[in-house]
């Protein structure tokens, strides 16, 4: 899936897959920059929408707690 936003073009098929919950993938492209590809199955439909690092860091830290490590750094302890 590709989109332009903002004059960025964000492309499914070129940028890492990091993260994938219920209804969400998180992605990181080539150049560091993250977006998530969202939807539902009542509106049949999915958008790729830019987040921010505390967005990533907290989907990433949500959906796919062993690859927070590589991009953020280890977490501190409870």
């Amino acid at each position: 899936m590709k989109t332009i936003i903002d004059g960025k073009l964000y492309d499914t098929e070129q940028a890492s897959l990091v993260a994938v919950g219920a209804y969400i993938e998180v992605y990181r492209t080539q150049k560091g920059n993250w977006f998530k590809k969202c939807g539902s199955p009542l509106e049949n439909s999915c958008r790729v929408v830019p987040v921010e690092g505390r967005e990533a860091q907290s989907l990433v830290g949500l959906h796919a707690p062993d690859e927070y490590e590589k991009y953020f750094g280890r977490p501190e302890e409870a």
